[in-house]
């Protein structure tokens, strides 16, 4: 673990030391929980209207994932935990940040998504901090409630809040994303990479395009980018 009370070293000597990454589309293959779970419950339709009154500015953001949730009040969580399993990685995703990881580098995921879902995700990936929004949950089953915590547009405020609960600086941070969502945490970024972007202005925002959104391919083109800026691994974690 990182130690949070240490101090940033200067720019000129930086290295990684805080990996800051969004989830879907980004190290999992779906783009959106929501849309995923929709679809497995059978209620698109609802949930196209409520996303067609948000995007017309009829609702916010936090009404718009209220609304969404509402459509799978009284689901047990065994099931909605089903649905979510399955959902596969981008290939070399595990791999790269297990690799971030044994080198000491903190990784924090920063998603939109629901916290069952997060959660779930940051166990397998070893992730030290996740930030998600939450579902209510009584005895076993949705309550139909959602709590905002991670939104549009608060993205970058969440990296930095990360950097300075951490004492790391820009030079030594690393964001990842695929919406314009994730386009503020680039710019909070010493090297911020695009994976699979859904909208041609994430790739011009970003310092790197992973191609075919392979993470195998993340290392190289980092020591590329800015050689030496990875650190070496020395110890597990």
């Amino acid at each position: 673990m990182t130690d949070p009370t240490s101090t940033a070293r200067p720019a000129a000597h930086a290295s990684l030391r805080l990996a800051v990454l969004d989830l879907d589309g980004t190290l999992n293959t779906i783009h959106s929980p929501y849309s995923f779970v929709h679809q497995a419950l059978g209620v698109e339709e609802q949930a196209d209207r409520v996303y067609a009154r948000y995007r017309r500015g009829e609702i916010t953001y936090l009404q718009w994932g209220q609304e969404e949730v509402r459509l799978w009040r009284d689901v047990p969580v065994e099931q909605l935990q089903s649905i979510l399993r399955g959902i596969p990685y981008r290939p070399g995703a595990v791999s790269f940040l297990h690799r971030l990881r044994a080198a000491g580098v903190t990784v924090a995921l920063v998603s939109a998504g629901f916290d069952l879902h997060v959660m779930h995700h940051a166990a397998e990936l070893g992730a030290d901090v996740a930030f998600y929004n939450r579902l209510g949950l009584t005895n076993g089953r949705l309550t139909g409630e959602f709590f905002g915590g991670v939104d549009a547009q608060n993205k970058g405020r969440l990296v930095r809040q990360l950097q300075d609960q951490f004492s790391v600086s820009r030079a030594e941070t690393l964001a990842a994303g695929d919406t314009p969502a994730d386009i503020p945490m680039f710019g909070e970024a010493a090297v911020s990479i695009a994976v699979d972007p859904v909208e041609p202005e994430v790739a011009q925002q970003a310092d790197m395009v992973l191609p075919d959104a392979d993470w195998s391919n993340a290392e190289a083109m980092i020591q590329e980018l800015r050689p030496g800026w990875l650190p070496d691994v020395t110890r597990p974690r």
